[in-house]
């Protein structure tokens, strides 16, 4: 599973010997960014905690409280109250760095979700081909009204009302997780599969891509003071986040490997136009089509449909981080602030543009390389650290109390690693990506 959702099933998919050791590195990457995020989410509220101390109702709100959790609640870092990452940015970086933060959440988000709008109605239309006389086009634009007619709605909620919602996409995650992996192993039992000895193991031009699906892989930075919240007993977070991220990677491996021996010496390039039995092909772009020609037409169905049921989960979810950061943005503005109607304005805003995006245009290759391997790196990679070392700094100057979230990783030596890690992926991976664009352009 994406640790958003997300995103790893709309960017092309090429389990290649080096997806492994790139994956290994960015998922301890990822890891340490998490937790720098956890340390920094508490700090900002600190203060303001501090001078609610003595407040009668707070008091009284503290008496519920079990032992345990009256000791954690008790420390002024106690994560109690939501900090999106572009309040920490506006706190630690400046007007500059707080505008540059939100132009690039927005660029990874809107990205995301006009991803997920033609995604969506693109696998529909490949499963059910044109429907009711209709041209491809005219199908494909009456899936993504369908699509934004069932969208929009949950993104009016806010993350606690999703719980079903979110349970729905995990275990349908899970389930074509397990049933690809399975469907591969036994086919290469068959004796249909490839060896070891046949398969590329590395390939230079599908660098860039990779390192864009990796960051898809392993995101959920902006997410995660919406996602910490709701948990009940915060103190084990680090332990939690370790085992989650530790399970994503095995998960991902097992399946790329699967996937590489299944498929990796098939000669078949296409899949077929519609779910029906038929020989194998080579892997795909999006690798949930590799079954489109499975024996069984339900099984291969659902295998197909599974990026429909992932990504319209997970659409109200990015719809609702978009509009919680776009919310504290316009915080200071005392117009807006005081709108009635303010909730579902931002909602509306965040959203509904997507949708329309997608009615206009089904090709956005250049947004999924510029949404994951250019605004992904800020987000995963820079102003996690950069955070997390202003943060230190301040709480240094402060004489602060020992904060119950500072990450294992506290010595300055990873926060400067990672970014330099992420500097060098953004120019190469850019390069890459531009050198592909060129390429396309030039056999054209």
């Amino acid at each position: 599973m994406t640790t958003d959702g997300s995103s790893s099933t709309t960017n092309d998919f090429h389990p290649h010997q080096e997806k492994q050791s790139l994956l290994s590195v960015n998922d301890t990457v990822v890891n340490e960014e998490a937790e720098a995020v956890l340390e920094q989410s508490p700090i900002v509220a600190a203060p303001k905690k501090k001078r609610r101390r003595n407040n009668r109702k707070s008091q009284k709100k503290v008496e519920e409280y079990s032992p345990e959790e009256l000791s954690y609640y008790q420390n002024p870092f106690a994560i109690d109250t939501r900090t999106e990452i572009g309040l920490l940015s506006s706190q630690f970086l400046g007007p500059v760095g707080k505008y540059m933060f939100y132009f690039i959440i927005w660029i990874y988000l809107f990205g995301d979700l006009a991803i997920y709008a033609v995604a969506v109605p693109s696998t529909l239309l490949k499963v059910t081909g044109a429907l009711f006389g209709m041209s491809h086009m005219g199908t494909y634009r009456m899936f993504v009204a369908l699509f934004g007619m069932v969208v929009v709605p949950f993104s009016f909620f806010n993350f606690q009302k999703t719980k079903y919602l979110q349970i729905f996409t995990l275990f349908t995650r899970n389930l074509a997780f397990c049933i690809m992996i399975l469907l591969s192993i036994i086919f290469v039992f068959k004796g249909e599969g490839a060896s070891f000895k046949n398969l590329l193991y590395f390939r230079v031009q599908g660098l860039g891509v990779l390192y864009g699906t990796g960051i898809y892989a392993f995101m959920c930075h902006h997410s995660l003071p919406s996602i910490v919240l709701p948990i009940k007993n915060k103190k084990k977070l680090s332990l939690l986040f370790g085992g989650d991220f530790l399970l994503i990677f095995s998960a991902y491996i097992v399946l790329c490997f699967s996937a590489l021996l299944a498929f990796g010496n098939q000669t078949l390039a296409k899949f077929p136009d519609k779910v029906r039995p038929g020989p194998a092909c080579q892997i795909q772009k999006l690798f949930t089509l590799n079954f489109t020609s499975y024996d069984h037409v339900i099984i291969g169905g659902f295998l197909s449909l599974f990026p429909v049921f992932t990504l319209t989960t997970n659409y109200p979810l990015i719809s609702i981080t978009m509009r919680n950061n776009l919310q504290t943005l316009f915080e200071p503005v005392a117009l807006i602030r005081n709108f009635k109607y303010n909730p579902y304005l931002f909602s509306a805003l965040s959203s509904i543009p997507p949708i329309i995006v997608a009615l206009i245009t089904d090709n956005l290759s250049f947004l999924v390389s510029l949404t994951g391997a250019i605004a992904g790196v800020f987000i995963q990679f820079i102003f996690p650290a950069i955070l997390v070392l202003q943060s230190r700094r301040k709480m240094r100057a402060l004489g602060a109390p020992p904060n119950p979230h500072t990450s294992p990783f506290s010595h300055a030596f990873w926060a400067v690693s990672i970014m330099i890690i992420g500097i060098i992926g953004f120019f190469v991976s850019s390069g890459l990506q531009i050198y592909d664009i060129v390429q396309s352009f030039i056999k054209k």
